[in-house]
């Protein structure tokens, strides 16, 4: 993306190496998805203590999260994946990274306020740290290449990038929801509040991309929140 933040929101909506089938990498996203539920449930990562099982669990979102799309762009699109996920760091501006502890403290807030109600996930204990974070991190990085690096930018290029960035957000959402239901047996208000978080953190993700002109702030708050509920905090 390009240096600035105009310019980097700029280059999220014009950029002609952008997901030219956006609708159709999701839903095609969401079906890999499905079946790796069916085949892995999404519970064994629950067993944070068991290195084992956190390992295959992540091992599968790469090949997802990761294989799918540079398959997509290479054998459907005939793209250069580089070129349809810019990576490059830009020149995020320094108000972002406030943004991504801030962003981070909120989420956390709202989840203390609402009961703990975010996910049933047991905290993981401390002496899994080291494999935990690990595969927190790599998802952080999974879902946000895939839907602010790809998704997004794909969109912004037919809708303008608000109207995009709500539509990746509940397709995220969207994609996410299947494995909540493996997890815990959610009551309908449960879940509803669940899904209205997730897509309105998805959007204040989409947001950080947006006035950073970069992937990466929101690949770290991806990862700060997830770490810091992944460990019990708030307890």
């Amino acid at each position: 993306m390009a240096t600035g933040s105009g310019r980097g929101a700029a280059s999220i909506s014009d950029d002609p190496q952008s997901l030219r089938k956006p609708y159709a990498f999701v839903a095609a996203l969401a079906v890999a998805w499905l079946v790796r539920l069916a085949l892995v449930p999404v519970s064994d990562m629950a067993s944070a203590d068991v290195a084992s099982a956190r390992i295959v669990a992540e091992l599968w979102r790469g090949a997802i999260w990761l294989g799918l799309p540079l398959v997509w762009l290479r054998v459907v699109e005939r793209a250069d994946p580089r070129a349809a996920i810019d990576l490059r760091p830009g020149a995020a501006p320094k108000y972002a990274w406030p943004a991504v502890a801030a962003l981070t403290l909120a989420s956390r807030g709202i989840e203390v306020l609402a009961g703990g109600a975010w996910i049933a996930i047991p905290p993981v204990p401390v002496a899994s740290f080291a494999v935990a974070a690990t595969s927190l991190l790599f998802a952080a990085l999974c879902e946000e290449f895939v839907f602010r690096g790809l998704v997004l930018k794909a969109l912004a290029g037919r809708h303008g990038f608000w109207k995009a960035n709500a539509i990746a957000a509940l397709l995220y959402g969207a994609i996410l929801a299947p494995g909540w239901f493996v997890l815990a047996d959610f009551g309908a208000g449960t879940f509803a509040y669940l899904f209205v978080s997730v897509v309105l953190y998805a959007v204040l993700l989409g947001g950080l991309v947006r006035l950073s002109g970069t992937v990466w702030p929101a690949v770290a708050a991806h990862f700060l929140n997830d770490l810091l509920q992944g460990f019990g905090f708030p307890g």
